[in-house]
């Protein structure tokens, strides 16, 4: 049986309107393969993301480790003596020096120790 549209007559019997939807599939569908292409590509250029790191394991958590902090520190002196019939001289000497000590033992419990010479 053949199909009359607007005044139109397609021997297959299939309407103008859902030849044009065809259409319009079609191109939709060429569109998307195109975008899919283009991230495809977007995606080879893009740099590796690194993976989050791991959760530590809950008795790691819980249960602390002690921490140690151990720092130093020193004073210098610097003296440049220049008399006026002849020459000069620079001395270099140390101030005091120091050692410093801290932690934690538990989350409460703390110490630090400094000393100086």
């Amino acid at each position: 049986m053949e199909e009359r549209l607007d005044g139109m007559q397609r021997p297959d019997g299939g309407s103008e309107e859902a030849t044009q939807l065809r259409n319009e599939i079609r191109s939709e569908r060429g569109r998307i393969e195109a975008m899919e292409a283009t991230l495809n590509e977007l995606a080879e250029l893009a740099p590796p993301r690194a993976l989050p790191p791991a959760a530590p394991p809950p008795q790691a958590a819980e249960s602390p480790l002690p921490t140690l902090s151990v720092g130093a520190g020193i004073r210098s002196n610097y003296q440049h003596t220049e008399p006026s019939g002849g020459n000069g001289a620079d001395k270099f000497s140390l101030g005091d020096a120091r050692i410093y000590l801290g932690g934690d033992f538990t989350s409460n419990i703390s110490a630090m120790f400094n000393t100086g010479i």
